[in-house]
């Protein structure tokens, strides 16, 4: 009995492990929008692991395009990394450790402040997270979720 708890929490915690965060670009209400979100502010209240997601949520007049830093720092969005994404909403998957910059391509968004970077961590790697020794309470519904991987009690302890 003993024996078939410890592998299925062993299972419990590499599923939790392995599965990635989502993030709304902006904030739980967030949205790519030029409307006084301060995303570099948001990116860097978030340690952000491979295999999170990040999830831009915008109207048709805007876009994502993933950028070089060169082109990020100038707003340029005319060498995109991959092909501009459009249609309101993309999914990005982040793959690998290091920084990715992603802007709006539309005149002017990206002066306007619609521009993120976002460095990832590789999984191994601990993130710089205080650890509270009182059990916590799981985020409300509709919220960016607090970085606990691997941290969360199993079976009620």
């Amino acid at each position: 009995m003993l024996k078939a708890f410890l592998w299925l929490a062993t299972i419990a915690m590499s599923i939790n492990l392995a599965l990635g965060v989502n993030y709304t670009v902006g904030g739980q209400n967030g949205r790519w929008t030029q409307a006084g979100i301060n995303y570099q502010t948001w990116a860097s209240s978030i340690t952000f692991l491979v295999g999170d997601n990040l999830i831009f949520q915008y109207s048709l007049n805007h876009n994502v395009n993933e950028v070089s830093k060169e082109d990020f720092d100038s707003c340029s969005a005319s060498n995109p990394l991959q092909p501009r994404f459009t249609g309101g909403t993309t999914i990005i998957t982040l793959t690998t450790q290091g920084s990715r910059y992603f802007i709006c391509g539309t005149s002017n968004h990206c002066l306007l402040g619609m521009k993120v970077e976002i460095d990832t961590l590789a999984t191994s790697e601990s993130p710089p997270t205080l650890i509270s020794s009182s059990p916590s309470s799981p985020p409300p519904p509709n919220t960016t979720p607090s970085r606990e991987r691997g941290r969360l009690p199993l079976f009620g302890k």
